[in-house]
């Protein structure tokens, strides 16, 4: 049986939503890439960032060092980034926004503007999307 399965089940676990907020908590969003195979051109978070409550924007630039989150001491070789610069998979985050709240943050990572070179084929991420797709 797993660990966790009794305090889950019985509602005695304690998730991240059920502990009170902090003074001065900040949220965070993730900006998604949509178009797999593609460069990250340019990023324009200045809509997002008039927004009352929305207190920043992150990007792979504002990574000092290697934008990478492998700890390469435990044997791993490859990078894998923190904010992608090349799309690779659909959704991949390339920034984060951070706000006052959940939903600002959220509302704000949607105004984010992303700009994209070599892009290759804008990936079918519904099945309504495949059905109502020119594509073959």
């Amino acid at each position: 049986m797993k660990l966790e399965a009794l305090p889950q089940c019985s509602g005695e676990a304690i998730y991240t939503n059920d502990v009170p907020p902090l003074n001065d908590e900040v949220f965070c969003a993730f900006v998604h890439g949509t178009v797999v195979g593609a460069e990250v051109e340019q990023i324009d978070a200045s809509e997002a960032l008039k927004i009352p409550g929305v207190i920043a924007f992150y990007s792979a630039k504002d990574i000092p060092g290697t934008n990478s989150f492998v700890y390469k001491p435990l044997g791993f070789t490859d990078d894998e980034p923190v904010f992608a610069q090349k799309i690779n998979h659909h959704y991949q985050p390339i920034g984060v926004i951070v706000a006052e709240s959940n939903y600002l943050a959220n509302k704000a990572a949607e105004k984010v503007k992303v700009m994209y070179s070599r892009a290759e084929k804008q990936v079918k991420a519904t099945l309504k999307d495949a059905i109502e797709s020119e594509d073959t």
